[in-house]
């Protein structure tokens, strides 16, 4: 019987446009082993940083069109910037083109940051301008980039102008560098503001905002400097907020003094200054007019001396980071333990180690201060309710002529009899504690200020009558401004869609 010769079968083609994805998870029955095996000697000639092989055998594997791309492009850009990184813009433009469209974001902002930091701003602008409209690519992140070059490109465009450009009326239309400044500006006006409304704590792009400002608009500054200051109490940020007192400092945009305290809680390693110096005088001086006033008024007062709290705590802070002098220590004494003490002061202070801190200095003046410090508590512990008004001022009357001599303010400046009268009195009081005296009838050693004698009512008046026009501004003091590290600030940067290559 003759055999029935079936139909040879139809070879099938192979689709080399969707290769067959190996990943970890596959059985190693089902892995192309010369693929696995290509796998693991390139993973061994990256951990043994021979880029020269590892980019040969890279090549190799983007050839076989077996591996997907979205697989291996980061390893690309390792091997590429190690061996040619002139290459790498044409590597990561290359790898973008060639990208599926779940994968373009992702790689096309990669193209662009490496555009950014070539200073290729013609280039990235032209770029992203051209996909920026597309729902794909339309994300706040390449807004902000767009920003930025329109920024950049604008001022190279503005160093090429004409000497006379900014006094002339009327201009040369036909000029080249004319018309492209003219047309950068009109760029920059069109994403700049958009990133700011976005990005409104940003300090990068509102310095740039700025910077433009002051050439084409100044007057518009105070309202975009507004709108980030309210953004900054919504969402409270150390940088920006140390920014905008930056800037803030000579033209007064906004009363800074509700976000004194903010700053140095923020970051205690930050100097104390002049305004921080000023903003303690005030507070502890107007505490000690509040409590001389029969009828005070309670909320205010129970209001500064929540400040006072706060003061305390930079200063034990300020310790602690090891950040503090002589001065900063003696404005604190005198203002704080002197004028301004309370019963949550002196638990604060005593619950923390600076007294030992001060004592550990090299520099005995910090030594008798400590000592002063500690023997302030225990006369405000036993004796300071029974104090009257006039004995106070007796007191701050001498402590003041001090700080008079000093005009500085930043520079204790004793000398030889001071210094030997402090020593002598540490010394007595160690003596007397040993012998077992009443603190309360140990004499103080008088200060020499007259600070307060010499400041007249209408002064504190005034001070109450600016606290009563800020009231508004005022009532954010209370308000804690958490601090964000920079790492904290990259890891928001990178939670935007074009990050999310999952």
């Amino acid at each position: 019987m003759a055999k029935i010769k079936r139909p040879r079968a139809v070879p099938r083609a192979s689709n080399i446009s969707q290769p067959k994805v190996y990943t970890i998870n596959t059985p190693p029955v089902e892995r192309n082993s010369v693929a696995h095996r290509a796998q693991e000697q390139l993973r061994k000639f990256l951990d043994r940083a021979q880029y020269a092989e590892a980019r040969e055998l890279f090549s190799e594997m983007i050839k076989t069109a077996v591996y997907p791309i979205e697989d291996i492009w980061k390893v690309g850009v390792e091997i590429v910037s190690k061996t040619t990184p002139n290459d790498l813009t044409d590597y990561l433009k290359a790898v973008y083109i060639g990208s599926p469209q779940k994968l373009a974001p992702t790689t096309f902002n990669a193209y662009i940051d490496q555009l950014i930091i070539n200073e290729n701003w013609d280039l990235a602008f032209e770029e992203m301008e051209l996909l920026y409209p597309r729902h794909l690519f339309h994300h706040p992140i390449l807004l902000r980039k767009l920003a930025i070059c329109a920024y950049h490109q604008w001022e190279i465009a503005k160093q090429k102008l004409p000497e006379t450009y900014f006094q002339d009326d009327e201009h040369d239309v036909y000029d080249f560098n004319i018309s492209t400044y003219e047309k950068k500006v009109r760029s920059v006006n069109k994403y700049l503001p958009e990133a700011h409304k976005v990005y409104s704590l940003d300090v990068t792009v509102l310095n740039m905002y700025l910077t433009f400002l002051d050439t084409v608009n100044v007057g518009l500054k105070k309202e975009v400097i507004t709108k980030s200051l309210q953004a900054l109490r919504e969402n409270p940020d150390y940088f920006m907020l140390s920014y905008l007192l930056e800037i803030n400092h000579s033209d007064q945009y906004f009363k800074s003094k509700p976000f004194i305290l903010h700053l140095y809680e923020c970051n205690p390693s930050l100097k104390p200054n002049e305004r921080l110096k000023q903003y303690i005088i005030k507070t502890c001086r107007r505490i000690k007019h509040l409590k001389k006033q029969a009828a005070s008024n309670f909320d205010e007062l129970l209001k500064h001396e929540s400040r006072s709290q706060r003061i305390c705590r930079i200063f034990i802070a300020q310790v602690e980071n090891n950040n503090v002098e002589v001065w900063f220590v003696k404005l604190i004494e005198k203002n704080i333990f002197q004028r301004a003490i309370s019963q949550e002061i002196c638990n604060i202070y005593r619950s923390s180690p600076t007294e030992q801190l001060l004592k550990r200095f090299n520099d005995k003046k910090m030594k008798v201060l400590a000592k002063t410090i500690n023997r302030d508590i225990e006369k405000y512990m036993q004796t300071a309710i029974k104090n009257s008004p006039e004995e106070i001022d007796d007191e701050e009357e001498e402590g003041d002529k001090e700080e008079i001599g000093n005009e500085d303010g930043m520079e204790i400046a004793e000398d030889e009899t001071q210094e030997a009268e402090e020593l002598h009195d540490m010394v007595m009081t160690e003596y007397k504690e040993k012998a077992n005296m009443d603190i309360a009838d140990t004499a103080k050693p008088n200060e020499t200020n007259t600070e307060d004698t010499n400041v007249p009512d209408d002064e504190l008046q005034q001070d109450y009558k600016e606290d009563s026009e800020n009231l508004q501004e005022e009532s954010q003091d209370e308000q804690y401004l958490s601090a964000h590290t920079e790492m904290a600030l990259f890891q928001k940067y990178l939670q935007h869609p074009l990050f999310n290559d999952d």
